[in-house]
């Protein structure tokens, strides 16, 4: 069976150039995409997303110039995802919502309670997130459409297949390197808090999702070549085996079931089940043999999951993840939502944030509901259709060891995300969709040829703005993001508090729907407040604008706790104590789990002569793991009690660590009294 149907004799040479320029470029950026730390940062991650969208765009006008495509399997649910991310955006009437989410329209009552705000609203629970998840979805799909559309030949998949093997060698060397040369310091110069980094990635698991994916694709090339160009097969697969020995030295259990699970498919669908399944075998004795004590110990770990910390939060995560699902079954709660959503309804007493659901697949049904879920298997199956009728009746061995090294690695990237998040790492997710393209891109069918017309000139227009429009959205939405992340209202010089409102402002013109845009502006406008020494006027103008800055953020955003606190602070400060006490309940209701807000929460209470109020907050902060320690619980209240000893030991607690703060804060109150 012929794969493709050779359509090079049809083809023009300007137009087989013009394929070729956009196959580079769509290679340059897999290679590139991993080195910005798996392009998770705001500015890398817009420029991924613009680029695709671009590139997408401009090939999709050159098709209707020149009047040829490829049908693209699937595409018809692809497009009904975006459908349903573009519906999670639109201001709908609150009845409908109360219909299809009551959860979402029940938040959004509450905040248009304090904030006035309309009675239409989306059904995505922050829309800017939900937009910029959108564009990032809109980029990858586009590599998925390039991908099946212009790697269709033998020679364009074999530059495929050595540029992933180049870019796989390449990330293990550096990745031995840097854990060798600098440990958990990535490039030398960026310190990772939580200590496990690997090679240009923040997450060791991240590194292995990438790598794994490179390592079997790499391995069945290698299979597919072993008869016709055996020099050439010992060449990739001693790529593959380098790829693997890196992912073992990452310590990511996660990847090595994973590798397992594609080395796995990759034996079943290969007509060399023995030698893939001795091969690997004999890899795994020699680097059992030889691995680390600490890659032992690690994986030893999975014998008992409850002692092992990152399993258990996992569990408890999926757990509470429940809880939004039930609340938000048909559509989610919006495409990127779920950091903002997730605080209310932890159940355990710590106080880890989750910015993610530590699964692909978990996160998904929160944010889209069983709808998205729906759309996205129904998808994978009519891409699997495709691959197993092809398989079954290939007879190269060349093209059925490409096909079987791409269904390996996209099947260990599906499994890796019941446990991990991969497919929302940029970088990771580009590769993965790539390698989609590429099955997909195995349908028999010959092209589709037109003749250009008037119509498709009108068309290429409107198309064209289309594409600049949303590349000018995700680059805005990156140099937001950007901006908000540098900018720390309490580390500031009051002296630049006016050019940085002005920046945010700006910012905020060009992309109103960021909620921490204007979040940031009433902390800055709350810090000019009570630092500036002119008189009681001004301040009481500042408190009003950060008010203002606070309620808008809360229409955008209605979910986010640290919001509601921020205003309830500020009305508290303007005299408004009773609408105060409302908004620190909702904050504290939204964000249950914050000593932080806690603690605050209880400085407010304290100042109010509430004493008893205030030291069940801080009992409650300090209940919390890792939560508020006795000696800052003590430094809370302590001013307002005349350091009571019966309240003292209530607020410190009790054991050898209450003991401690207590002594320890009565020496440094007796220094300061000094």
């Amino acid at each position: 069976m012929q794969i493709s149907v050779d359509d090079s004799a049809h083809t023009s040479s300007r137009e087989r150039a013009c394929d070729w320029a956009f196959r580079v470029a769509l290679l340059l950026l897999i290679v590139v995409a991993p080195w910005p730390f798996g392009s998770v940062t705001p500015v890398p991650a817009a420029a991924l997303a613009s680029a695709l969208i671009l590139l997408g765009g401009a090939f999709l006008l050159t098709r209707l110039y020149f009047g040829r495509a490829y049908r693209t399997p699937g595409w018809h649910w692809l497009a009904a995802a975006l459908a349903l991310v573009v519906l999670q955006q639109l201001p709908l009437p609150s009845s409908f919502s109360e219909t299809i989410t009551p959860a979402i329209a029940r938040d959004y009552e509450v905040a248009r309670t304090f904030t006035g705000s309309g009675a239409w609203h989306p059904m995505s629970l922050e829309p800017f997130q939900t937009r910029s998840g959108f564009l990032q979805l809109a980029g990858f799909l586009a590599a998925f459409w390039l991908a099946s559309q212009l790697f269709r030949g033998g020679t364009e998949r074999r530059v495929l297949v050595y540029t992933v093997a180049f870019l796989g060698v390449a990330l293990a060397l550096f990745a031995v390197f840097q854990k060798a040369r600098y440990g958990t310091v990535l490039y030398g110069r960026f310190p990772v808090p939580s200590g496990t980094p690997y090679g240009p990635f923040v997450n060791h698991n991240h590194f292995a999702g990438f790598i794994e994916a490179c390592g079997l694709l790499t391995l069945g090339a290698a299979l597919g070549t072993l008869r016709r160009n055996a020099p050439l097969a010992v060449l990739l697969g001693g790529t593959s085996a380098l790829m693997g020995i890196s992912l073992f030295l990452s310590h990511s259990r996660g990847g090595l079931i994973a590798a397992g699970v594609g080395l796995a498919v990759l034996a079943w669908l290969s007509r060399r089940q023995a030698f893939v399944l001795a091969g690997s075998v004999a890899v795994a004795l020699f680097l059992a043999a030889f691995a680390p004590s600490s890659l032992a110990d690690r994986v030893l770990t999975l014998k008992n999951p409850g002692a092992d910390h990152s399993v258990q939060f996992r569990l408890d995560l999926w757990s509470d993840s429940l809880g939004i699902v039930l609340d938000a079954p048909a559509l989610g709660t919006g495409l990127g939502t779920y950091a903002a959503v997730i605080p209310a309804y932890r159940s355990a007493n710590v106080e880890t944030r989750a910015e993610y659901a530590e699964s692909d697949w978990v996160q998904l049904l929160c944010e889209t509901g069983f709808l998205g879920i729906f759309i996205a298997l129904a998808f994978f199956g009519a891409i699997g259709r495709v691959a197993y009728r092809t398989i079954e009746g290939e007879r190269s061995e060349r093209v059925r060891g490409l096909l079987s090294g791409l269904l390996a690695g996209v099947a260990a990237l599906l499994v890796h995300g019941l446990y991990d998040f991969n497919l929302h790492i940029p970088s990771n997710a580009l590769l993965f969709a790539t390698m989609v393209g590429l099955i997909a891109a195995q349908v028999d069918e010959p092209p589709r040829r037109w003749k250009p017309r008037r119509l498709h000139v009108l068309a290429a227009a409107p198309l064209a703005v289309l594409c600049l429009g949303l590349t000018v959205l995700a680059v805005d939405a990156g140099q937001s993001r950007q901006l908000t992340r540098r900018i720390d209202p309490l580390l500031t010089d009051p002296a630049e508090f006016m050019d940085l409102i002005q920046d945010l402002a700006r910012s905020r013109k060009r992309v109103p729907q960021n909620a921490q845009t204007v979040f940031l502006i009433g902390r800055l406008y709350n810090e000019d407040a009570f630092r500036s020494r002119d008189a009681a006027r001004f301040r009481e103008i500042r408190l009003e604008q950060a008010a203002l800055s606070f309620r808008d953020a809360i229409y955008l955003a209605p979910t986010r706790g640290r919001y509601w606190f921020e205003l309830a602070w500020t009305e508290a400060n303007r005299g408004n104590d009773a609408l105060a006490d409302e908004l620190f309940e909702r904050s504290l209701e939204l964000e249950p789990h914050h000593s932080g807000l806690r603690a605050n929460y209880a400085l407010y209470l304290a100042s109010r002569h509430r004493l008893d109020e205030a030291l069940e907050q801080l009992e409650r902060g300090r209940q919390l793991v890792p939560g508020l320690t006795p000696f800052d619980a003590l430094s809370v209240i302590a001013p307002y009690i005349d350091e009571d000893p019966l309240m003292m030991q209530r607020a410190a607690g009790s054991g050898p660590e209450a003991e401690a703060a207590l002594a320890r804060y009565r020496a440094s109150s007796g220094r300061r009294a000094e």
